[in-house]
């Protein structure tokens, strides 16, 4: 069965709002040695997700480590701006809420 657009454009939002929320809980944002380092990381056994996170985004790779027990998705410095354009005004932190009532 074909979707129609409206019902593509929901299911690709739905996944975005699923993967922005994801990366609020699970993801980090690092600045070391002057360097901005945005990712995520999982257990090896669940590294679908991360490959799920490179898909929604369309952005970022997936390395799992050299100890094998964990897997980073971490972006491009060239994506830096454009993923944090798109998740703008987004985030949706009990704190956030909390903080703009």
């Amino acid at each position: 069965m074909k979707r129609n657009s409206s019902e593509t454009k929901r299911h690709d939002h739905n996944n975005l709002m699923w993967a922005i929320g994801f990366y609020e809980a699970e993801g980090s944002l690092l600045i070391s040695n002057g360097r901005i380092i945005i990712g995520a990381c999982q257990a090896t056994n669940n590294i679908k997700v991360l490959y799920k996170l490179k898909s929604i985004f369309k952005m970022g790779r997936v390395k799992i480590r050299k100890d094998t027990r964990y897997a980073d998705w971490k972006l491009k410095p060239e994506e830096r701006y454009e993923f944090m354009e798109l998740i703008n005004g987004k985030l949706v932190t009990q704190n956030k809420q909390n903080y703009d009532a």
